[in-house]
């Protein structure tokens, strides 16, 4: 950013306040899209005229009053596009294997204890079987197990463990835990975040950072062999939607999105499962108005958006700002065409989710703890290879990373393979209604939010009832606004 005729640059935004009568406004626009995203999207931060610099890029400085625009040095979108089809079939499963193991023999360097985060999902598992390929002595792997049964995954993580050998440790959380380090969150985060992961993220490194120095992580397998259930979703409702007329569309849109969020769950917990379809069972009202923004989207981004965000717009809770449709830095409109709708999808998460979202999340958590976190999945030359794959290589029988679970049959058994995805969530849901809420309750307070005149405190408080009083699953939405709350409390705006 530039301040008093100098320009400055640090890694923390933190550091900036440093600066004597540097005071910058809250940018609310950025605060629009973080309501959007749980994340602020590069080149935005929180703050007005100070600017993140985006992945892959670099910026030279002659003059500060007009610093020019940052130039990539590496694409994404151009390793997407140019990458060489790959030879189908086992050999190209082999190939991958070889790029695989290449690139985490490269990030296994390094002068100080190293592991790895172990999920006992295909990602980290994959990675952590290459490194035990690899590793004269077994490798040094972490976990995280919840207390609530329907979160825990570490079961898995361990069976994974003793199957590939390695040296396993595992922490349990509960909501005891999470209450002790979620005042930390705002100054770890710098700006508002509120991937709710976050918590389990920063104390699974805390615990890896007492044993080593380094860890290697999954981070990119999902966006570069199809791991999520959207990206087929997405081509679904993509199809429905070019064959549906634009005016239809928007009828329907209008249709969908008349009734609120909180009555469709009510609709949605109220019929029998037999008339809901299996996508819709959960977080109803949430996802009916996602389908609904979709079909009114105009272009292939903001069909994306209208099934990321979590809001329509900002639904009226920054004060100041309209409901302006997203912008996507660096989403490059006019090459998407060429691409399927799963790969378009899978390129667009590569471009914002991952680095705003997942790397975002990993980086400041493990960087709080002097923690080293590296992605051998985003090794340039494995990028490339993934990129080159067909796209039954992706998806088979419905099962995403086709790739990824044939080459980890080399080292796991079928049944540790071929199960479903759980993801990292946390019981926010549930912790938000009883050993959070008094902490909740408090950075919501009407009064409070009437003094800051940021956010429309009958919009908050419309959404905090509605969560508390069970007619509606708004944990997204309160969350953001929490970490915003904490953020703003943190900063002493």
């Amino acid at each position: 950013g530039s301040h008093e005729g100098l320009f400055f640059f640090s890694s923390e935004l933190k550091a900036l306040r440093a600066i004597p009568s540097f005071a910058p406004a809250i940018n609310r626009n950025a605060l629009r899209e973080f309501f959007r995203w749980t994340n602020i999207p590069a080149p935005l931060t929180i703050y007005e005229g100070v600017y993140k610099l985006p992945p892959a890029h670099v910026l030279r400085i002659s003059s500060p009053s007009a610093p020019p625009e940052p130039r990539p040095y590496w694409s994404a979108v151009d390793q997407a596009l140019s990458a060489p089809p790959l030879i189908s079939g086992m050999n190209a499963v082999q190939s991958l294997g070889q790029e695989l193991d290449r690139a985490v023999k490269s990030q296994m360097v390094a002068d100080v204890p190293l592991g790895a985060f172990l999920s006992g999902g295909i990602d980290s598992s994959t990675v952590v079987a290459s490194m035990q390929r690899q590793s004269p002595a077994p490798v040094l792997t972490f976990t995280i197990g919840f207390e609530e049964p329907a979160y825990n995954e570490s079961g898995y993580a361990a069976e994974v463990a003793a199957v590939l050998g390695t040296d396993h440790t595992e922490l349990m959380v509960g909501a005891s835990d999470a209450m002790k380090v979620i005042p930390e969150m705002s100054t770890i985060y710098d700006e508002p975040f509120a991937d709710s992961s976050q918590i389990p993220t920063f104390l699974i490194s805390k615990m890896a950072r007492a044993h080593v120095g380094v860890a290697l992580s999954g981070d990119g397998g999902d966006e570069l062999f199809g791991g999520y259930d959207r990206y087929s979703q997405i081509e679904r409702l993509e199809r429905l939607r070019n064959f549906l007329p634009r005016p239809v569309r928007r009828i329907l849109a209008s249709s969908l999105e008349r009734l609120s969020v909180e009555t469709w769950d009510n609709l949605g917990s109220r019929l029998p499962h037999s008339l809901v379809p299996p996508g819709l069972r959960h977080r109803t009202g949430h996802r009916v108005h996602k389908v609904a923004r979709m079909f009114a989207a105009a272009n292939v981004p903001n069909v994306y958006a209208s099934l990321m965000s979590i809001e329509t717009g900002s639904g009226g809770l920054v004060l100041g700002v309209d409901d302006a449709p997203s912008v996507f830095e660096g989403v490059p409109t006019e090459h998407l065409g060429s691409l399927s709708p799963f790969e378009r999808a899978m390129l667009i998460d590569t471009l914002t989710y991952l680095p705003g979202d997942l790397l975002t999340k990993v980086d400041r958590a493990s960087m709080a703890v002097s923690l080293e976190v590296r992605a051998p999945f985003l090794d340039p030359d494995v990028f490339g290879f993934a990129w080159g794959l067909p796209d039954d290589h992706r998806v088979r029988e419905g099962k995403g990373k086709w790739a990824l679970r044939e080459l980890l049959r080399r080292s796991l058994p079928d049944h540790l393979i071929d199960r479903p995805k759980m993801g990292f969530g946390v019981p926010i849901k549930d912790w938000l209604r009883g050993p959070l809420y008094t902490w909740a309750d408090e950075l919501l307070d009407p009064g409070l939010l009437k003094e800051q005149g940021i956010l429309d405190p009958a919009t908050v408080e419309r959404r905090w009832h509605a969560h508390q009083e069970g007619r509606g699953d708004l944990t997204l939405q309160i969350w953001s606004i929490l970490m915003f709350q904490a953020w703003l409390n943190e900063v002493d705006y």
